[in-house]
């Protein structure tokens, strides 16, 4: 979700089609040459009757990979552990008939570096040095399910110096539903049709609010 947020419409239609993302653009899912909803045909073409699809998870869009980018590190271990989301999150059908994603193959693709004499030479002489770095720790907080006319939520006060906040919201019955369409941007209006919408928000740091003036339920 925090790189679909990242992603401008031009991106998206560009970079972001390697990574499987097309923006939805309503709720339809017709795959016909007059669909209005170009994301959601642009991916059920892709994947009709069961076609492999080959997508890109590009791991320096984490702050952790972000600040190796430019070390030599010494040979070690990195354990990676991926969470998937619900099939029914992530297939959008007209009816309710179960569909399932399979993961056929993870691969792992690492530059690998031949050094010329001179190269080696350097890398031996530095690579036995002490150093330090710093990268950007991730959390991910979700919230109970709220009914709340207004108020205020807590994400945690164990961050320092946060550079980054994402906020995302979902309606209930948007969650685990296969006839449900969790990532169109339509920002604050939670179930589609104006009916339960955040008003206003903004957050707020210490004694600073980001933004200065709230968000208001019109802003795209």
């Amino acid at each position: 979700m925090k790189n679909l947020l990242h992603f401008s419409d031009d991106f998206s239609r560009s970079v972001a089609k390697n990574q499987f993302c097309y923006l939805d653009s309503d709720a339809t899912t017709a795959t016909d040459n007059d669909a209005t909803n170009l994301g959601m045909r642009a991916r059920a073409l892709l994947s009709h009757d069961g076609e492999i699809v080959k997508t890109i998870i590009p791991l320096n869009r984490y702050s952790f990979f972000k600040g190796l980018s430019d070390r030599l590190l010494p040979p070690l271990q990195l354990e990676f552990e991926i969470a998937l989301q619900n099939d029914e999150e992530l297939i959008f059908q007209n009816d309710a008939t179960a569909r399932r994603i399979v993961v056929r193959k993870f691969e792992l693709w690492v530059p690998q570096l031949h050094f010329t004499a001179k190269g080696q030479t350097l890398a031996n002489e530095n690579f036995l040095k002490p150093t330090q770095w710093k990268f950007l720790n991730e959390k991910l907080e979700s919230s109970s399910s709220r009914r709340d006319a207004n108020g205020t939520w807590l994400i945690t006060p164990g961050v320092k110096d946060p550079k980054h906040v994402f906020v995302f919201f979902q309606q209930t019955q948007k969650q685990n539903a296969y006839t449900q369409n969790p990532y169109l941007f339509d920002t604050f209006d939670i179930n589609g049709d104006n009916t339960a919408r955040m008003d206003t928000c903004r957050l707020q740091y210490g004694t600073t609010f980001y933004p200065e003036l709230d968000y208001k339920h019109d802003f795209e």
